[in-house]
């Protein structure tokens, strides 16, 4: 088999730059518009692409390209990854990282086995025996993960003996295929990128690839098949439940092994708490299990994960009821947006029928971050900041049209960039400033309460 043909990927190293994001989202863009035809060839596409790309050198090799990293299946539709990024259910960075799970051995198929996986076996093995040891490098690959083409548990054991025997090559070897990977690769926190020419465990992180490892001791590796969505475990989730008990973060706090809660534990199953533990990198993956399972729960879980912070690791694992119980805790605590709302109920403040925006201060961050829509900023918005450490809810009333957007302008506040129709704010404890920006909301404070 030539070289060439093993690992094959097109266009990686564009992949998380400026300019290469923009192609892969402006062919998304393409076929989504071209969903509405039945049956086109690839000519009737290349047809129907703007002028630039028909013009280009070789259009057949676009379609190629979007093909092999997974926006279009073989069918020339859009993919079910392309179709999760377009309703905002995946990140752009969560849309590559489960493409690249998928791509497959070779160019022609001929192996099932998938290199994502197999560089997850080898690195975890060669951490077992040893943690210096736990990095590959283009050497290795070209010598030895080039050859393994299953998961035969004996032919691995005896790859990763062979790397172990050798005296190790770090020097970058220049192969297109191999850089496009290692670039992939390296841009996601599950890799520890301490050398853009090695690929090594990042030990916050362990839990992931012992979760990919558990799955080829079982002998399950159908599961890799659908790259890393098939290997997140689903959920026995309840269908006797009660809307009105539930919770978004206390749910998302509870699959990701934040916190332990009991009504969860009702909802999910007994043995569930932290099942997602291991893919909170790639956390809208995971809550698409879910969601296939419970489209409501599902729904709540991925807009909490749009508007909330990521995975804080200081969190305490206690459930809510153990602190409510726990003589020693302060029974006071505010956490959850539901409990706010109904203290701010009890305080006069109803908000059960406004478009309202919650965050809490971080202790060891000193700021209330929120990732609202900013269609929020035309409306008159409420927000609520939790000061967890003095016990204080701070209510702001922010009058429509106050608050202006602008990427272009520093004074402003800033669309995310994989996100435009979400905002990034991040709101000073101190001054209530907007960091970035010229805003300073003590004017609209609406109202302050302790608790």
């Amino acid at each position: 088999m030539k070289q060439n043909n093993i690992w094959y990927l097109d266009r990686g190293k564009n992949f998380f730059t400026q300019e290469g994001q923009l192609f892969f989202e402006e062919m998304i863009s393409i076929f989504n518009s071209l969903s509405i035809y039945n049956d086109l060839s690839s000519n009737d596409i290349i047809e129907k692409f703007p002028k630039k790309y028909k013009e280009s050198g070789n259009p057949n090799a676009l379609l190629t390209t979007v093909r092999n990293i997974g926006i279009i299946n073989k069918q020339n539709k859009l993919s079910q990854n392309a179709k999760e990024y377009l309703d905002y259910k995946l990140s752009y960075d969560e849309l590559i990282f489960e493409n690249l799970s998928q791509i497959n051995y070779d160019k022609e198929n001929e192996y099932t086995v998938k290199p994502f996986f197999i560089i997850c076996i080898v690195l975890y093995e060669l951490f077992l025996i040893k943690k210096e040891y736990s990095l590959i490098t283009k050497t290795d690959c070209i010598e030895h993960l080039y050859e393994i083409k299953s998961y035969d548990k004996t032919f691995i054991f005896n790859t990763v003996q062979r790397i172990l025997l050798e005296d190790r090559d770090f020097t970058n070897v220049k192969e297109a295929v191999l850089d496009i990977w290692f670039n992939a690769l390296n841009h996601f926190s599950i890799f520890d990128y301490k050398d853009k020419n090695a690929l090594m465990i990042n030990e916050d992180e362990v839990d992931f690839f012992k979760a990919i490892y558990d799955i080829y001791l079982s002998g399950n590796y159908e599961l890799f098949n659908n790259g890393i969505y098939g290997c997140i475990p689903s959920l026995n989730i309840e269908m006797n439940y009660d809307r009105n008990i539930i919770d978004a973060q206390e749910m998302f706090d509870y699959v990701f092994g934040i916190r332990d809660s009991r009504i969860c534990k009702f909802i999910f199953g007994e043995d569930s708490f932290g099942k997602y533990k291991p893919f909170r990198t790639i956390k809208n993956i995971a809550i698409r299990k879910i969601n296939e399972c419970d489209s409501y729960i599902g729904e709540l879980l991925y807009k909490y994960s749009q508007d909330s912070n990521d995975y804080q690791p200081e969190a305490n694992n206690k459930t809510i009821e153990e602190n409510e119980n726990n003589e020693e805790s302060d029974s006071n605590i505010i956490m959850q947006k539901s409990e706010a709302e109904l203290f701010l109920k009890n305080r006069g403040i109803d908000l059960s029928n406004k478009e309202w925006t919650y965050a809490k201060n971080q202790p060891n961050k000193k700021c209330y971050w929120m990732n609202p829509p900013s269609y929020l900023t035309e409306k008159d918005w409420y927000i609520v900041l939790n000061n967890q450490i003095d016990s204080r809810m701070i209510v702001l009333l922010i009058p429509k049209n106050t608050l202006v957007i602008s990427n272009q302008n520093d004074r402003f506040l800033k669309c995310r960039k994989d996100r435009p129709q979400y905002i990034d704010i991040e709101i000073y404890e101190k001054d209530l400033r907007i960091r970035g920006t010229d805003y300073v909301l003590t004017d609209y404070i609406y109202d302050v309460l302790d608790y």
